[in-house]
């Protein structure tokens, strides 16, 4: 076998682990065996030992090299104590970037993009299996996505090894932002099956956030959603109409809109959401009071000062500490500082760029909303780390499901072009 077939491999069983919860519970040797010969960690190890002897210099490409020194900040800042080093996180939250930017590059640079169709195929359908596995688990247990906020304790808590495959919070937050993209391939596709499967697996995914009861994602998912199908043309006419609609809510009397999210408490049965609704009508009747907060609105609105004071008590490295992470990047400004997160916003735009650059003008936009509304969402709600195998590996990878037909250059109206051919002669970063 050769060894970029067996890497192939390798990358469809990492997609496993990366975007399904049943994947390394039934993808296992133990029953027959007796020990585990495909463990995560053994499977990852093996796949980046071998896009290093293959492909040595996708190990060195300028955003991998930022990347490294981005690690050394953080160490060297470690090391000198001024980092709470049993409160960071650190390698949980980057070592997605590090996996997510290297697979990516390796294919790419490579020009292999027939073999990463495939790659990114695999990975929607475990995503797909994710969502439908995760509205089964809802409709039996509509909690389990807090519950499974974080890597799970509490996988057997109702006795049921599909609680073990929710789609956790990180799967919630990060899906939203593949919607534009499969969007611009329902648009783009002439074949009408085509289309009806793209439709149905959107439903899905917005099925499943829905039931995930999650303000933030579900938000997300509508400006996703709002923003693609106006398109590139009409973008500027949604961003027009959505101003226009908040003006006109802005005008409607105090009492009235928060009548109607009082009202929508009362109909929702799901609790949490039900409550997220009467506390938005709450602080819309009387206010939000960060100084004695009353209601989860208010809870959320006190982490921003709380960041902003931290930063401004250290702006260049931070306090050190975790001040509160469920607003991202203002927790990041207030623990790492300056010199902690510019290197991560550089990493984050590089790569973003490279991808943009590599595409067609018709898709460009359609991953410009995903890495817009991505950054957007920092400012919202925390960012887990398993998010940012979404945005740099699977948002830009969904572009070269265009060359699942080996050898074939189609653009998003069916032909060939001149800038299909350059997106193909695109080789490295450099």
């Amino acid at each position: 076998m050769k060894l970029s077939k067996l890497i192939d491999i390798l990358a469809i069983m990492v997609m496993g682990f990366l975007f399904s919860g049943l994947f390394a519970y039934f993808f296992t040797t133990k029953s027959f065996l007796g020990f585990n010969l495909l463990r995560r960690d053994l499977i990852f190890f093996l796949f980046y030992l071998l896009i290093f002897i293959r492909s040595p210099q996708v190990y060195f490409s300028d955003t991998m090299k930022l990347i490294y020194l981005y690690y050394a900040i953080f160490y060297l800042m470690r090391i000198s104590g001024h980092y709470d080093i049993d409160n960071q996180w650190f390698m949980a939250y980057h070592y997605p970037v590090f996996s997510a930017i290297l697979i990516h590059n390796y294919y790419v640079d490579s020009k292999d993009y027939h073999s990463y169709a495939k790659v990114v195929l695999a990975a929607l359908i475990f995503v797909g299996i994710s969502a439908i596995s995760n509205i089964y688990t809802l409709i039996r247990y509509p909690d389990a996505t807090r519950m499974l906020s974080g890597e799970s304790s509490v996988l057997y808590t109702y006795g049921s090894l599909i609680f073990a495959s929710i789609g956790r919070y990180g799967f919630v937050s990060a899906v939203p932002f593949i919607i534009p993209m499969l969007v611009a391939f329902h648009k783009s596709s002439g074949k009408t099956s085509l289309r009806l499967v793209i439709t149905v697996y959107i439903l899905v995914i917005l099925i499943s956030l829905f039931l995930s009861s999650l303000t933030a994602p579900i938000l997300i998912a509508a400006l996703c959603l709002l923003f693609s199908l106006s398109g590139q043309r009409r973008f500027k006419a949604s961003i027009l109409v959505s101003t226009i609609l908040l003006a006109i809510i802005a005008a409607v009397p105090t009492h009235i809109k928060s009548d109607f999210f009082y009202s929508i408490s009362e109909m929702v049965t799901q609790k949490d959401l039900s409550m997220k609704m009467r506390d938005i009508g709450y602080v819309i009747e009387t206010g939000i009071d960060v100084s004695n907060p009353l209601s989860s609105v208010e809870e959320r609105a006190v982490r921003i000062p709380e960041n902003l004071k931290a930063f401004a008590s250290n702006p260049l490295f931070g306090t050190g500490y975790e001040v509160n992470s469920h607003i991202f990047w203002l927790n990041r400004l207030a623990q790492v500082g300056l010199i902690g997160t510019i290197p991560l916003i550089l990493i984050l735009f590089r790569h973003m760029r490279l991808c943009l650059r590599r595409c067609d003008s018709y898709y460009r936009f359609y991953l410009l909303v995903s890495f817009l509304l991505f950054m957007v969402s920092g400012f919202m709600k925390n960012i887990v780390g398993d998010m940012f195998y979404y945005l740099l590996l699977l948002v830009p990878g969904m572009y070269y499901l265009r060359y699942l037909k080996k050898n074939s250059v189609v653009t998003a109206k069916g032909y060939s072009s001149p800038v299909a051919v350059k997106a193909i002669s695109l080789g490295g970063e450099n």
